[in-house]
């Protein structure tokens, strides 16, 4: 990795966790980009150079987890979907915190939910090895995705009682029957 790579990831990480920060203090709509860029510890020079709004500090982060996790899934690194459910429960479990806080952002779970759907558009073609653009298709990324994420949202927003492994089983299993 470059210097300049790491730089960039590095002022990434410092701008959202400041955001996160912030969001413990006051509503979303309060939070001016003098005040992020401030806390981050960057000019707002440096900030409109990364981003174009708080928005996009959001899903810079979503794609960064989600690229992550298409490329593990692309590399083959699971033996079946069980596998792969597993790991995204663990990552949503392990940022549990920074989820709530989206999940409680009407403005920054709308961007969310619109970076799952486009995920899901490259993913789940990959995943029932299915080509072109139906219209059938383009109905069950969105019947899948919203069931994931209304299932993710729930098993957050009630304090993530269940593990992963039981998460994971259970959309499994929702997946598994749905195709019966």
């Amino acid at each position: 990795m470059t210097r300049q790579r790491k730089t960039s990831e590095f002022l990434r990480t410092c701008i959202f966790e400041a955001l996160m920060l912030l969001l413990d203090q006051k509503k979303y709509e309060d939070i001016t980009i003098s005040e992020l860029a401030e806390k981050a510890g960057v000019s707002r020079m440096t900030y409109y150079r990364t981003y174009e709004n708080k928005e996009d500090v959001v899903i810079q982060f979503l794609r960064t987890r989600t690229d992550s996790l298409l490329r593990q899934f692309d590399e083959g690194n699971y033996n079946n979907r069980y596998e792969w459910y597993r790991d995204i429960f663990e990552e949503i479990l392990e940022q549990k915190d920074v989820t709530y806080k989206i999940l409680k952002t009407p403005q920054l779970c709308a961007v969310a939910l619109e970076h799952f759907n486009n995920f899901a558009k490259v993913l789940l073609p990959r995943v029932y090895k299915i080509e072109g653009n139906s219209t059938v298709m383009h109905n069950r990324i969105i019947y899948q995705t919203g069931g994931f994420v209304f299932l993710m949202s729930h098993w957050v927003l009630d304090g993530c009682k269940q593990s992963p492994d039981e998460m994971a089983r259970l959309l499994d299993s929702y997946i598994h029957n749905e195709k019966k």
